[in-house]
């Protein structure tokens, strides 16, 4: 844009010599040595007007696509900006979390109450939590990729099609591509809900209370038992974000998703093998390990847990979880 201002200056400069226009018509017109001349001169004249026109189109087009770049990127920033704050407010809401449940485990251990149900160690939860908050910004920055690499598709798709289109016309083709051929069948889901069923087998207790036998009083998931080495599936595409052995789950995945802006988390627990790593991005249906009996567990099944937000575990009640049956 700089450089086509430069040149703009320059051929206003001589228009203002010559009157405001392009030529100086008196120049050219009593300048001729001959009718020749002349008629060479008009010529001329009429390219310069020409040019001067093409470079003050090409400027005004500059202008536009520069008001269009800074109106994206403004709106660009400001969607980044928006995701800054939502993560901040979330990342308060966890360390208000945090700092509940250590004066919770604070007041369990003055009064001598044995915590059984206590899943993860203060450590390993604020090692999961930070984690997770990295997970959250790596799915959503994945999902931005991917839109764009979609969008790019869709314009070069566009593009052939117009391309094709043409073509067909300038051989005076009649001929039009089937539906078919064009439109891209979309695959089915694995299961009808938001998630899927992460693995096979027989559901041996359900989402709600319990007992209080094995240190709960609220079950905050499923149980799903099978075959040790049942295959695991991830329940919605996501990235992972712990992935390995942890307390009284055992070999566990958690698995961080945002869909429609709400972020949700899904846990795998009691697996016999992990076959995804932590900052892995999977997909939904895809194999994440094997079924197994590992941790606090009696007998081989999967433990699934869907969360509404982060990772946050109550013994007496529902908490962050949500029943997995509802979603499938």
């Amino acid at each position: 844009m700089k450089a086509q201002e430069e040149l703009m200056k320059e051929r206003m400069a001589t228009m203002q010599k010559n009157g405001g226009g392009s030529i100086d018509w008196a120049e050219f017109i009593f300048g001729s040595k001959d009718f020749g001349d002349l008629l060479t001169r008009m010529i001329t004249a009429g390219t310069i007007q020409e040019n001067d026109k093409q470079i003050f189109d090409e400027y005004e087009a500059t202008k536009e696509k520069l008001a269009t770049a800074q109106a994206e990127l403004k709106a660009e920033r400001d969607a980044l900006v928006k995701q800054k704050q939502e993560l901040e407010e979330r990342k308060k809401a966890l360390d208000k979390k945090m700092k509940e449940r250590a004066a919770k485990i604070k007041k369990l251990n003055a009064e001598k109450i044995k915590f059984e149900s206590k899943l993860m160690s203060l450590k390993e939860m604020e090692s999961t939590l930070q984690a997770q908050e990295a997970s959250i910004k790596a799915e959503i920055e994945a999902q931005r990729r991917a839109a764009e690499e979609a969008k790019r598709k869709a314009a070069a798709e566009a593009a052939a099609a117009a391309a094709a289109a043409k073509q067909q016309k300038q051989q005076g083709s009649s001929s039009q591509p089937s539906a078919s051929a064009t439109t891209p069948v979309a695959a089915a889901p694995a299961s009808g809900g938001m998630f899927q069923r992460p693995a096979s087998g027989r559901l041996t207790q359900p989402f709600g209370p319990a007992s209080g036998v094995n240190g709960y009083t609220f079950h905050n998931g499923l149980d799903i038992a099978a075959a040790v080495g049942t295959p695991i599936y991830a329940a919605q595409t996501g990235t992972v974000t712990t992935a390995g052995w942890g307390g009284a789950y055992g070999n566990h995945v958690i698995i961080t998703h945002v869909l429609n802006g709400q972020v949700w988390t899904t846990v795998y627990a009691h697996m016999s093998s992990v076959s995804v790593s932590a900052g892995q991005r999977v997909s939904q249906g895809q194999n994440i390990g094997g079924m197994g009996s590992t941790g606090n567990s009696t007998g081989s099944h999967l433990h699934f847990e869907i969360h509404r937000g982060g990772y946050s575990y109550s013994s007496s009640s529902a908490g962050s979880t949500v029943n997995p049956a509802s979603f499938f």
